[in-house]
């Protein structure tokens, strides 16, 4: 199984801002997300493989 990574993991990760995942997942439909709980006070949490199976997909287009 996979690793989950939070939202921050994953920004330093890309060496990006966790804006800026954020900000990938409404623009480029990022589908790596998994929410733990709803509302304001849920984690999200990301797909290890599933990151890297979407950045190697952004390489073929």
């Amino acid at each position: 199984m996979s690793k989950m990574l939070s939202q921050k993991e994953v920004a330093v990760r890309l060496g990006v801002t966790p804006r800026t995942i954020r900000n990938w997942e409404r623009r480029v439909k990022m589908h790596a997300r998994y929410a733990t709980g709803k509302g304001r006070g849920h984690k999200v949490l990301y797909c290890e493989d599933e990151i890297k199976r979407w950045l190697a997909n952004l390489g073929r287009r």
